[in-house]
C-alpha cells in the first residue's frame, strides 16, 4: 500500500477525525427521523449540534497527526 506524503497525512487525519463524527450524526439523524415524525425537529437540532464538534475534532486530529509525524513517526507506521 502506498503511503501518503508528509503534507497530506495531517489532512487525512483531519478528514477521518471529523468525518467519523459527521457519519455518526447522519446515522443518528436517520434513526431519529425514521422512528417517529415527532423526532424530526430533535434530529435536525442534534445534527446541527454535531457540526461544530466535527470541526473541532478535525482540528485536533490534524494537530495530533502533525505532532506525531514530527515527534514519533513510528506510531503512524512511517519508517523515516
Amino acid at each position: 500500500m502506498k503511503q501518503a506524503s508528509v503534507k497530506k497525512r495531517p489532512w487525512i487525519g483531519s478528514l477521518i477525525g471529523g468525518g467519523t463524527i459527521l457519519i455518526s450524526a447522519i446515522l443518528l439523524y436517520v434513526t431519529l427521523s425514521t422512528t417517529h415524525t415527532a423526532f424530526i425537529p430533535l434530529a435536525k437540532l442534534v445534527f446541527l449540534g454535531h457540526i461544530p464538534i466535527a470541526i473541532v475534532e478535525g482540528i485536533i486530529s490534524f494537530w495530533l497527526v502533525h505532532f506525531l509525524q514530527k515527534v514519533k513517526p513510528s506510531m503512524l507506521g512511517v519508517l523515516s
